[in-house]
């Protein structure tokens, strides 16, 4: 009776530790089945990221090129930029000699133009005053034409001196013909029309400088 009582108790016992044993499979079972889940999930993850980051690179490799290029570009830019500064420095000193030349070939003529003139021309600028500065006398304006050509060859001279910096003496000389100013380029004792006429020539030798650019 006794034997029997603890067989039984000894079956009740591992009857309770298999449904506990069949409990904790059945739980680990479905963890198992969820880790399987997550590992396929980070399967597909990493497989993004790999395709993710092999894009990337390519992105930056073709990001380096672009970049190399510009600064190629960039560099070469600069070198071309500051050969043109140095050309268009030495267009500006030599802009400023023909306009020095041309202000003391200005000064020249209007000296040679104050020579004493006689009682009868001076008569008759007093009896028109209003015709000789209305109206200018085509020696007048033959020889701004005259220094207007004068100019533009003196400039072309300039630039074929920036290219080429043998010819610089004649470029000089053809900057110092220009002081050669004959009188009949400005109106006797007209210091207005002296001053337009000198304006004017400085203007023509900028459009000169900025068409060289």
């Amino acid at each position: 009776m006794v034997g029997t009582m603890i067989s039984i108790g000894f079956d009740v016992a591992l009857m309770i530790c298999l449904g506990v044993a069949i409990y904790y499979g059945v739980r680990l079972n479905r963890q198992m089945a969820i880790i399987r889940s997550g590992r396929e999930e980070l399967q597909s993850l990493i497989t993004e990221f790999t395709q993710a980051t092999s894009r990337a690179e390519k992105a930056l490799s073709e990001l380096k090129s672009d970049v190399g290029a510009t600064l190629n570009d960039a560099r070469q830019s600069a070198h071309k930029a500051g050969a043109l500064c140095d050309d268009l420095e030495f267009l500006i000193k030599r802009g400023e000699k023909v306009a020095d030349a041309l202000e003391i070939g200005v000064r020249a003529s209007r000296q040679g133009s104050a020579d004493p003139v006689s009682t009868e021309g001076r008569g008759d600028l007093r009896a028109a005053p209003d015709q000789k500065l209305g109206a200018k006398s085509p020696t007048r304006a033959a020889g701004e034409s005259s220094l207007k050509d004068s100019l533009k060859k003196g400039m072309s001279r300039a630039i074929r001196g920036a290219h080429t910096d043998t010819d610089r003496p004649d470029t000089e000389a053809s900057g110092r013909s220009l002081v050669a100013a004959p009188e009949d380029r400005v109106a006797a004792g007209e210091k207005s029309d002296s001053k337009k006429a000198r304006a004017k020539s400085k203007s023509e030798l900028l459009k000169a400088l900025q068409d060289m650019r």
